[in-house]
């Protein structure tokens, strides 16, 4: 499922959206609870940022970014960036070791922005920032 994000920010990611266990509900082959739990949920987002906003929207990330490298469950992120002259694409990609740690990141993240008093739509939209999110399981084969 993909989701098209006009009002959310980034690695907010966590904060928003459908959990990888709701979109793999109906999935063939994915009746073993204990397997499902036990995979890797990644969490890619992908920005389209105008050329004027790019260092603040990077700021932004960064805080982020440092922010989820230390909560339980965390294994990896990694961004990239295509620029150009009057726009960026850049995407992100945040792997959590499983399922309950992608939730329990999701709500440390929205705890964190609360106490930061950061408001995501805000900053999206006086931006002008596009943003699409997907919550992926890695293929098995």
């Amino acid at each position: 499922m993909k989701i098209i994000y006009h009002t959310g920010l980034v690695l907010l990611l966590i904060a928003s959206g459908v959990t990888a266990q709701e979109q793999n509900k109906n999935t063939p082959g994915s009746n073993s609870a204990g397997k499902k739990a036990n995979m890797q949920v990644v969490l890619i987002d992908r920005f389209v940022v105008p050329a004027g906003a790019k260092a603040e929207f990077l700021e932004r990330a960064n805080i982020n970014r440092d922010f989820i490298k230390h909560l339980p469950g965390f294994v990896e992120d990694n961004a990239y960036e295509e620029p150009g002259e009057t726009e960026s694409r850049i995407v992100t990609v945040a792997v959590w070791a499983t399922e309950e740690a992608f939730q329990k990141a999701r709500g440390a993240v929205v705890e964190e922005y609360k106490r930061q008093n950061f408001d995501v739509a805000e900053l999206v939209n006086r931006l002008h920032i596009r943003m699409e999110r997907g919550i992926y399981k890695r293929l098995e084969r």
